[in-house]
């Protein structure tokens, strides 16, 4: 209702404050990633009415992450492209801040992790001097550092700082979800079948409907193979995260991982292989289009985790000749990342 008078009333600021808000209160259990597409261009068309340089360069941006996660890397790109330019007119940090932990984003998703660092510690930096809250540039850098040190294999590194915020926001499952993955990277699989456990029980009643559901539901789903899930559980999981099946998530600045890797995990420990094979191929035409290195390699590195699991080893072995040849080559090379598994698969 408020989005309806929103575009009666014809006014961007207006539209794009409601839009926020409703954002907020979507049902992440729906599909939501092209709809969210479709309201961003609404919203930018709005904007590009109005004589607001600053909201345009907002409206630009807003856009990147959506269109992103359904695949339209290019298109992002360019929106991106048009934001950094009109930006340069405004000289704001908080703008400059804005455009920076997007191009951030853009870089993480391609595996352009060295220009993926440098932007992120450029966030870091400009969210001290501008009139951002705190809170704001704290979780995005927050953010970025841990989509950044996953890629490279160092997730390890922050494993202490996010046990620290799990004991300090318990009732947060975002923070669990990531706790679990950086445990499971490092070797911890009991504690992180602790965290794990926690969000999956009762068909993860725990796990709030919000924009954050797929993505945590995601990782559910990938910690299902390694950590053991009964079927009831993976199931569950499965059934749940199925509606955003072709889509990366997207949570917060973070384009994150294809939801059918999530969907594989589940529906491989449910003992549905040939389902999670037919979610992992999918997964890999998403990254291919999408040019996003970085998940290509650990699509692929699941696979042949799970193959291995089943024994068929020589598969196994093809899909980490795929991971090594792409983790070389954009610096995935730290100890906990894809590179374990393919060392003991091809080198003994």
């Amino acid at each position: 209702e408020a989005l309806v008078l929103a575009r009666a009333i014809g006014d961007a600021a207006t539209l794009n404050a409601v839009m926020a808000t409703a954002h907020a209160t979507l049902d992440g259990r729906d599909r939501l990633a092209e709809a969210w597409v479709g309201i961003q261009k609404e919203a930018l068309a709005a904007a590009e009415r109005e004589d607001d340089l600053e909201a345009l360069v907002g409206a630009q941006l807003s856009i990147v992450g959506p269109l992103a996660s359904i695949g339209e890397v290019a298109a992002a790109r360019s929106h991106l492209e048009e934001a950094e330019r009109l930006a340069d007119g405004l000289r704001l940090p908080r703008v400059r801040w804005n455009t920076t932990r997007h191009r951030a984003m853009l870089a993480l998703l391609s595996g352009d992790l060295d220009a993926a660092e440098r932007a992120t510690m450029e966030v870091i930096s400009i969210g001290h001097t501008s009139d951002l809250s705190e809170s704001l540039t704290t979780s995005t850098a927050g953010a970025l550092l841990f989509s950044l040190r996953n890629q490279q294999g160092r997730i390890g590194e922050l494993a202490a700082a996010l046990e620290d915020l799990v004991r300090s926001q318990p009732g947060a499952p975002a923070w669990r979800v990531a706790l679990s993955l950086a445990l499971l990277r490092t070797g911890r699989a009991e504690d992180a079948k602790v965290q794990f456990d926690w969000l999956a029980a009762d068909e993860c009643a725990r796990v709030p409907s919000d924009t954050n559901f797929p993505v945590t539901l995601c990782g559910l789903g990938i910690g299902c193979l390694a950590l053991g899930a009964d079927k009831v559980t993976a199931a569950a999981i499965y059934d749940q995260l199925l509606p955003h099946a072709g889509t990366f998530n997207l949570a917060s600045i973070i384009v994150a991982e294809p939801s059918d890797l999530g969907l594989a995990g589940a529906a491989w420990a449910a003992g549905e292989h040939d389902v999670a094979e037919r979610h992992l191929a999918i997964s890999v035409e998403l990254c291919e289009r999408a040019g996003a290195r970085p998940f290509l390699a650990w699509t692929h590195h699941e696979w042949a985790y799970a193959l291995a699991e089943a024994g068929r080893v020589d598969e196994a072995r093809e899909h980490a000749v795929v991971v090594r040849a792409i983790a070389e080559e954009i610096g995935m090379l730290g100890p906990d990342g894809p590179m374990p598994l393919v060392r003991k698969l091809l080198d003994g």
